[in-house]
């Protein structure tokens, strides 16, 4: 066996006997390494608890915040996903240099409104994300179908085709690049002057 089976063991172990010398940031960077592992491999409700007890061992670090709001998004908990997202972005410092990582909060935030169809706020949300980096394509995405439901489908229309602009040709084959294909037809069709 490797080492790294080994220190997780340990680790449980020596949370598990209560061992209160444990360094608080050993216990919080464990959980989050346990909860990583269980949100990639769809266990949503382990992974949401292993995220609170890192959260509880840690300071407040919008990372953990944001990997606990994706799997309360996963479980359809959507807003007990939200509260996440906003705790992330309220300890995730407005800085340039992390403007990427709010970006991705900004970004699944609204995706999540857009899901319980919060569309207005979604789109502000879209448009923070796309503001802070106009690389991330989920953004554009949750963006432009944001401006479909609110009655914006030429706006949207932009969005979907810097989607499928940017999206490799293989990918465009699958079912998640199809998204901005899809809904780019549909507000084709509802907008006034492409025949809607």
């Amino acid at each position: 066996m490797t080492g790294r089976p080994w220190t997780a063991a340990i680790l449980l172990a020596l949370v598990v006997s209560g061992c209160q010398n444990m360094p608080r940031a050993v216990l919080s960077q464990y959980y989050r390494a346990l909860g990583k592992a269980r949100l990639n491999a769809g266990e949503y409700h382990a992974a949401a608890a292993d995220f609170t007890q890192a959260i509880r061992w840690g300071d407040c670090n919008g990372d953990l915040y944001y990997e606990r709001g994706l799997a309360n998004f996963a479980r359809d908990s959507a807003q007990v996903a939200i509260e996440d997202f906003n705790t992330a972005l309220r300890c995730t410092p407005a800085l340039e240099v992390f403007a990427q990582a709010r970006g991705q909060i900004y970004t699944m935030r609204g995706l999540t409104l857009l899901e319980v169809g919060g569309s207005a706020k979604a789109l502000i949300d879209a448009d923070s994300a796309v503001a802070l980096d106009s690389t991330l394509v989920l953004a554009r995405l949750v963006r432009g179908r944001a401006r479909v439901a609110t009655g914006a489908p030429e706006l949207a229309i932009t969005d979907f085709d810097f989607c499928s602009s940017v999206t490799p040709f293989g990918a465009r084959r699958s079912i998640i690049w199809r998204w901005p294909i899809d809904n780019r037809v549909r507000a084709r069709s509802r907008s006034p002057c492409c025949g809607g």
